[in-house]
């Protein structure tokens, strides 16, 4: 899964199409539009949200590419999640500032069951040596001996490389490194 920022990025990818390699076979010359992702946002609970594209490796009318589809989804979006990046970070800041796992899920009032916040937690927690491995290679972690726990060293981390983002650090993230923070 890859990750656009902007409709103009899509609409470059979409322009070079026929230059891209598939990332399944790595054939050249049959990519095609295979349509939209939809799913579901905390921002809007329709369906109809589009989240993304979906393009296909054409091995129809004597193509010799393998028929399987890849995606790109929206960078200020979550893989296989229905909060965006916002609201992820909005959870993760109030994480930072002090306040407990339900509080800091909660005060953002979006409607979740009450395991919810938890789930997140334990799934950022499960993620964060792939997140600090990224970091690494753009700056070291920052040197702070009061902090015991690792995920709120993790949280500075992710603050001071992207906290100068005109956008949500964990967006500049997913963009940056074209990978899921989750």
């Amino acid at each position: 899964m890859k990750y656009f920022q902007n409709y103009e990025d899509l609409h470059s990818f979409h322009q070079k199409l026929k230059q891209y390699k598939c990332p399944h076979c790595n054939i050249l010359g049959y990519l095609i539009l295979h349509g939209f992702l939809y799913g579901y946002s905390d921002i809007t609970n329709n369906h109809g949200f589009i989240r993304g594209r979906r393009f296909f490796c054409s091995n129809r009318y004597s193509n010799r590419g393998c028929g399987k589809t890849f995606s790109l989804l929206k960078s200020c979006l979550i893989r296989k999640m229905t909060f965006t990046a916002k609201t992820v970070w909005a959870f993760i800041s109030n994480l930072y500032s002090g306040l407990n796992i339900f509080h800091s899920f909660f005060i953002l009032n979006i409607p979740a069951s009450v395991s919810t916040p938890y789930r997140l937690f334990v799934k950022l927690k499960q993620h964060q040596f792939k997140i600090r491995e990224q970091l690494l290679k753009i700056q070291p972690p920052p040197e702070d001996n009061a902090l015991k726990e690792p995920f709120i060293l993790t949280i500075k981390h992710l603050k001071e490389v992207f906290g100068d983002a005109t956008q949500c650090p964990i967006t500049a993230f997913q963009h940056t490194f074209q990978t899921s923070i989750i």
